[in-house]
């Protein structure tokens, strides 16, 4: 059987209780003790009992001080009258929770059978229970009180339970723990103050109603302050659970250390980072895993934190358990509460491998510097408008300059002080743009107003549909000995 069949039979099931318990209540009910004060008590169950709901956090159900009323009911006018004006709160109750016409149902029909159930212990165990408010404050009728509130408040919290379990896919038992075990409050109280007036004034007067208002209003003012703080706890929870999680999963170390610098706090990651179980680090001090050469920078660090009140980024070397120097980056925070520092947290990152890249590229450049340098060939690089930006020394000297920088400073337009032949310029910037690279392109250059004859070869990296600036490399074609 599915989970959701499961939870249409249980729901059908006990509306078809409910209706039972609802037939069987009216065809036993007795008019003889009903009059106009019921129907006040009544008018004031389901149209303004039922209103002062407090919603039960995180599950779309309320619970009202309704329940109060319908012990006074039953005190008074006896079980089926009370089992009557629960199914009737329910209805009412409904139209605040839900839409749908089986939650009216199963709502009115959960708030009968938990009411029956109630009635017929008390009539099991202590007889007719209009009869009990007549013996005064005896131990009797502070013990069928006890169990008035204990039979109601289990049979509905567990019928209620029941049918959350089921919606949610969630054991019942946690349903109920996590949700209606503190609602028990609502039923013991209300049962008490039902009892009590209803053995001080014996009937439904203008006393009765000045008596249990009050009563019933300081009960729901209390319980809807309780609800708020059950939410607020319950959220706090959370956020201290995600972050938690946050904290642990991370991949870059998190500390968090005293103002002293005694580390009070470390996740998986800086255990991982430093080789250090996390017992071994929380109340040590950061100079014992810090490189000695730079604790006082640590130390001067954290001070100019206190100081400014600002965080602080930094690189040093962590010593690890089996003595490697580890070089991280640092970026920590003050913690503060009720606005004054109490802490510092930091985020630690392990920039081993950062590091190696950069040396690695620093090593390409200078690679790269001394090909450039060295070549035989003249190499540069122009905008498109053409305008050297680089130049090698083999370049310089091809034009007659002594450098490459005497050549930048004296050569502004390469179309009309290079190209004899300007146009030719624009032939190759033609076929760069349409092939992506050009090869054997041949012209005559200006050497000091003497012209010599190149071959231009763009580098066949350089494929730019439409380049910032031009790349390529100069042979000479001249005769023998020419520069």
């Amino acid at each position: 059987m599915s989970k959701q069949q499961s939870f249409n039979r249980f729901l059908y099931a006990t509306t078809a209780a409910g209706l039972a318990v609802v037939l069987f209540s009216l065809y036993r009910l007795s008019l003889v003790h009903l009059d106009w004060r019921f129907l006040v008590l009544a008018a004031i169950t389901v149209g303004i009992g039922s209103r002062l709901s407090v919603a039960i956090p995180y599950v779309k159900a309320e619970i009202t001080v309704g329940d109060t009323l319908i012990f006074f009911a039953m005190l008074l006018y006896g079980g089926e009258a009370a089992i009557l004006l629960a199914a009737a709160e329910g209805l009412c109750l409904s139209s605040h929770v839900s839409r749908k016409s089986r939650v009216f149902l199963f709502n009115s029909a959960q708030m009968a059978c938990s009411t029956f159930l109630t009635v017929w212990v008390l009539r099991l165990f202590f007889g007719p229970i209009e009869a009990l408010h007549l013996g005064g404050h005896s131990a009797r009728y502070l013990t069928a009180t006890c169990v008035m509130a204990s039979v109601q408040y289990i049979a509905n919290s567990g019928l209620v339970a029941v049918y959350t379990s089921l919606k949610t896919h969630q054991p019942i038992w946690s349903t109920w723990r996590r949700h209606y075990l503190w609602t028990s409050i609502t039923y013991f109280a209300g049962a008490s103050v039902a009892s009590i007036t209803a053995n001080i004034i014996g009937a439904i007067s203008i006393y009765a109603a000045l008596i249990i208002v009050p009563i019933i209003a300081i009960i729901y003012v209390s319980y809807r302050t309780y609800v708020r703080n059950v939410e607020a706890s319950a959220d706090l929870r959370k956020s201290e659970e995600r972050y938690r999680d946050l904290f642990e999963n991370a991949k870059d170390a998190i500390y968090v250390h005293d103002l002293n610098g005694t580390y009070t706090s470390v996740n998986r990651a800086a255990e991982e980072l430093s080789g250090y179980p996390r017992d071994e680090i929380i109340g040590r001090h950061f100079s014992d895993f810090v490189a000695p050469e730079q604790v006082d920078q640590v130390s001067r660090k954290l001070a100019r934190k206190l100081s400014t009140r600002k965080g602080a980024s930094y690189v040093v070397e962590v010593i690890a358990r089996d003595g490697r120097r580890v070089p991280v980056e640092v970026n920590s925070n003050l913690i503060f509460e009720n606005g004054l520092p109490v802490g510092v947290q930091g985020v630690v990152r392990d920039i081993t491998e950062r590091l190696s890249a950069e040396q690695a590229i620093r090593q390409a450049e200078q690679n790269y510097r001394g090909i450039f340098e060295n070549a035989g060939e003249g190499i540069f690089q122009s905008t498109p408008e053409g305008q050297f930006l680089v130049a090698n020394p083999a370049l310089a000297r091809m034009h007659g300059y002594e450098s490459p920088e005497e050549l930048i400073r004296g050569l502004r337009d390469i179309s009309t002080q290079i190209y004899v032949d300007s146009k030719r310029r624009d032939e190759f910037r033609h076929l760069l743009a349409e092939h992506g690279m050009v090869r054997g392109f041949e012209h005559q250059i200006f050497r000091h107003g003497f012209p010599h004859v190149k071959s231009q070869n763009p580098n066949p990296k350089s494929q730019i549909p439409k380049p910032t600036m031009l790349k390529w490399t100069l042979r000479s074609a001249g005769s023998p000995g020419s520069p």
